[in-house]
């Protein structure tokens, strides 16, 4: 609808290298900090949404807490 956003996508390190991806995740969060455009930040995060899975990290908790929203979780409450 003729809005600029700004579109980012990434692919951050597996669990097994947790404190690697913790750290990009947190840069990312940096990077995007000073952003005055709306974000939609979309990739392979390696870190469970509900930290369900056995490899999970805190990756995902400190992108939402961080200021992003999970528009899965809004779609889906359930």
């Amino acid at each position: 609808n003729g809005q600029a956003i700004r579109f980012v996508i990434t692919h951050l390190e597996q669990a097994l290298f947790e404190p690697v991806q913790v750290g990009q995740g947190a840069e990312l969060l940096q990077i995007l900090a000073s952003e005055t455009l709306p974000v939609v930040l979309a990739g392979d995060f390696n870190s469970a949404a509900r930290g369900a899975l056995v490899n999970s990290t805190p990756t995902y908790g400190n992108l939402i807490t961080g200021g992003l929203v999970d528009v899965w979780e809004q779609a889906h409450p359930n």
